[in-house]
């Protein structure tokens, strides 16, 4: 049997086979978070699209206008009192209860699996599964279900806002 080295990419950026000294290391964490407050009067709950409303503040997300389209992630914890400190998921798989989704999709289905989900032009911090449509509002991809309770998040703030 053959020994095979995996390729990584060098220190200067280049691809090369890993060299019998160096390891592969694999990240102990599989969720990208920040830490952020909110800055809405009422608590906003897990699984809600929030966008930055001023510095280190978040606020919930809505796709009918410029200014909170621009959703940067999913509260991540179970709620975030208003004026509080909490964390936004911003990548990777958001795992939640059927429940959990089924209050934060329009039309409270809950999670389809193998469906895109965008940001609701309809109630400010849902995803819904139907492509906002009205003139002047804005299609924002949240993520793309892998099942009723992941939510892979395909979120990028920079181009969020497409018409």
């Amino acid at each position: 049997m053959t020994i095979r080295k995996p390729l990584v990419k060098g220190s200067d950026g280049r691809t090369q086979q890993l060299q019998s000294t160096d390891s592969i290391q694999i990240p102990t964490s599989q969720v990208s978070t920040d830490t952020l407050t909110n800055a809405n009067a009422s608590p906003i709950t897990q699984c809600q699209a929030v966008y930055i409303s001023s510095a280190d503040n978040v606020n919930l997300a809505k796709a009918d206008a410029s200014g909170t389209c621009d959703a940067i992630g999913l509260v991540f914890d179970a709620n975030i009192a208003s004026s509080s400190s909490g964390t936004i998921q911003t990548g990777n798989i958001a795992t939640a209860t059927t429940t959990v989704w089924q209050n934060v999709t329009d039309g409270n289905t809950g999670l389809v699996a193998k469906t895109l989900y965008f940001l609701s032009d309809q109630t400010a911090g849902n995803i819904t599964s139907t492509v906002p449509s009205t003139v002047g509002h804005y299609n924002v991809p949240i993520g793309y279900a892998i099942s009723t309770t992941e939510l892979e998040l395909h979120i990028n703030a920079f181009d969020n806002c497409l018409l």
